[in-house]
């Protein structure tokens, strides 16, 4: 019989981690890089990959400066209505940073929380979450990412949808630049419909 130590388990447990971070962020950069019709791995699961985008939407975005208290402050993510996602992203930013700022994962349990956030992930109806927290209530500064049919009518700024049971997103850049957010076009280009409020 071979007896595994608990330290040994722990690097075992380690090294699956950093596997599965290092893959995650590997597809999800070569879709926001390339076509948008990548396939996606059969074995990662709808919150991995949901978890997955959003760390890299966030590369992708830049915020006015007055969103954060100083140069050193943390970029929050707040997650309401999923906890499964929200120890998704824990696991996948713990440790990590983009553009020079450490990240910050939260449960958006109440409205305060939620505009503390510079990224705002609903998950759910709009029957249940957005009337609590309109966007026009937050920091002013907050990327509000969502998951239903119609969520760009409601001010979402990222929806996800699933397309031939592909995971894509659709982009709001009207909603996105009312709110002093700056979208690269490196991620308009690779979602599935991006509303520009133009003619």
């Amino acid at each position: 019989m071979v007896v595994v130590s608990g330290q040994a388990r722990q690097n075992s447990g380690s090294w699956r981690h950093a596997w599965w971070v290092a893959v995650l962020a590997i597809f999800v950069g070569l879709v926001l890089a390339s076509a948008p019709a990548a396939s996606q791995p059969a074995f990662a699961s709808e919150h991995s990959l949901k978890a997955a985008f959003i760390y890299k939407f966030i590369g992708y975005v830049d915020w006015p400066a007055q969103a954060f208290e100083s140069e050193q402050a943390p970029i929050v993510i707040a997650v309401r209505g999923d906890d499964r996602l929200l120890a998704e992203l824990r696991e996948i930013v713990a440790d990590r940073f983009v553009k020079d700022r450490p990240l910050v994962v939260a449960d958006a349990a109440g409205e305060a929380r939620a505009q503390a956030a510079h990224v705002l992930y609903v998950a759910g109806s709009p029957d249940h979450y957005l009337p609590e927290l309109p966007p026009q209530d937050t920091t002013g500064a907050t990327l509000l990412i969502t998951e239903f049919e119609g969520a760009l009518d409601a001010g979402s700024m990222i929806n996800f949808r699933t397309v031939d049971r592909r995971l894509r997103f659709e982009v709001s850049l009207e909603s996105a630049e009312r709110e002093g957010l700056k979208l690269s076009s490196r991620l308009l280009a690779v979602a599935l419909h991006v509303r520009t409020g133009g003619p």
